[in-house]
C-alpha cells in the first residue's frame, strides 16, 4: 500500500519553506497530508496550500504508523516539530527537516528533559548554503546528517517579482517592519526622524511582527510626530508590499521577502547593536545605521543586481527538496 507523506509547521519562516515543499511534492504526484500550528497556519493560507490546522501533535501520535516520510519545519521554540519526530523515527519513519533561516542550528532540534538536553536528529536537515551547513557542523550536528539544497520558499519568492527589476517604479508607500527587539524604538526614532527631514508625502505603513507587545507605544511615537500612518493587517503580504516603494526594518524575514520580489529592503540597525541579517552580507539587503545612512538610502533610484546572484543560490531549491524526498520515501515503500 501506498504511504502518504506527513508535513508538519509551526514558526511562520519554517512554514513557508514547508508549504512551498508540499506544493512541490504535490504537484509531483505525492499524497501529503500538511499539518499547521499556531501561527504557521496563516502562512499555508497567505502561500494558498491546503492544510490541517491543529492545536498539537496529538492528534497525529496514531498517524505516524500509516506515514512513509515526516517532512517537519525547524521551529527555535516550539517543540512540536521535535517531539513528532522523536514518535516517527521510533517506528522507524525516515524524517526531513527543512532548514528557513542561518541561526539556532543546535536549538532546532534540542529537548530538555529532567534539565539535561537532549539531540533530536532527523534523518537528513537542509542546509540553505555552504555557509549554513558549516556553521551547522560547529554547532555540532553531523556532516552526515546535513544535505544543501538552499531554502525552498526563497526560490519561490525569486519566482514571483512583483517589481519590474529595470527600473524603480514609483508607488505611494514606505513600510516599516516592526519586530520585538531591544532597538526597536530607536530604530523607529530614526525612521520618523527620516521621514520628518524628506517632508514625504508618501503613505507610511507599519506592520508589527505577532509576538510583539509593544505596539501601542510605537504608534504613540508615530502619532506624536505628525505622521500620516496605517497600521498594516493585511493577511497578504504580497498585497502590500505590491504597492511599497521601500520597506524599511531590523531583521525581519519581511526584508528578505521585499528584496526577492525586487523591492528595495534597507536593514536598520545602529551601533552597538550587531547587524545578524544574512542577507546584508550578499548584498540583496542594505545595512544602515543611522539618520543619514537611512536619508540616502530613500533617494536612491534603486536597481538590486545583487537579487540574481541570490537567485541563482536557491532557484533549484525545491527540485532539489523533491529529489531528497524521493529518495528517503523509496526507503518505505
Amino acid at each position: 500500500m501506498t504511504k502518504r507523506i506527513i508535513a508538519l509547521a509551526h514558526d511562520p519562516g519554517g512554514a513557508n519553506a514547508i508549504a512551498v515543499s508540499v506544493s512541490t511534492l504535490r504537484s509531483a504526484g505525492f499524497t501529503v497530508d500538511a499539518f499547521a500550528i499556531g501561527p504557521a497556519v496563516r502562512q499555508f493560507k497567505r502561500l494558498d496550500v491546503p492544510c490541517n490546522e491543529i492545536g498539537s501533535i496529538e492528534i497525529l501520535k496514531a498517524e505516524i504508523s500509516n506515514c512513509g516520510l515526516l517532512i517537519v519545519g525547524t521551529s527555535a521554540l516550539d517543540r512540536s516539530e521535535v517531539l513528532l519526530s522523536e514518535i516517527a523515527q521510533r517506528q522507524g519513519v525516515p524524517v526531513l527537516a527543512i532548514l528557513d533561516y542561518w541561526a539556532n542550528y543546535r536549538k532546532r532540534f534540542s529537548l530538555v528533559r529532567d534539565n539535561q538536553e537532549h539531540f533530536i536528529l532527523p534523518d537528513l536537515i537542509t542546509a540553505l548554503d555552504n555557509a549554513c551547513a558549516s556553521e551547522m557542523v560547529v554547532d555540532g550536528i553531523p556532516e552526515s546528517r546535513i544535505v544543501i539544497t538552499g531554502q525552498p520558499y526563497f526560490g519561490w519568492l525569486c519566482n514571483h517579482t512583483i517589481r519590474n527589476m529595470a527600473y524603480q517604479e514609483e508607488k505611494d508607500c514606505i513600510l516599516f517592519a516592526s519586530e520585538p527587539h531591544p532597538a526597536a524604538k530607536s530604530v523607529l526614532k530614526i525612521f520618523i526622524k527620516v521621514m520628518q527631514l524628506q517632508k514625504t508625502q508618501k503613505k507610511i505603513l507599519i506592520r508589527f511582527h505577532p509576538r510583539q507587545k509593544d505596539c501601542l507605544d510605537s504608534l504613540a511615537m508615530l502619532d506624536n510626530a505628525g505622521l500620516d500612518f496605517t497600521v498594516d493587517h493585511s493577511e497578504d503580504l504580497f498585497a502590500t508590499l505590491r504597492n511599497c516603494d521601500f520597506v524599511i526594518g531590523l531583521t525581519s524575514i519581511i526584508l528578505i521577502e521585499a528584496a526577492l520580489l525586487g523591492i528595495p529592503a534597507g536593514s536598520l540597525l545602529p551601533p552597538p547593536w550587531a547587524n545578524p541579517l544574512r542577507t546584508n552580507l550578499s548584498g540583496l539587503t542594505t545595512p544602515l545605521q543611522n539618520v543619514h545612512e537611512l536619508n540616502e538610502f530613500l533617494k536612491r533610484s534603486y536597481i538590486n543586481a545583487e537579487r540574481e546572484k541570490f537567485q541563482c543560490e536557491h532557484a533549484e531549491s525545491q527540485e532539489n527538496i523533491l529529489k531528497i524526498c524521493k529518495k528517503l520515501y523509496i526507503r518505505i515503500v
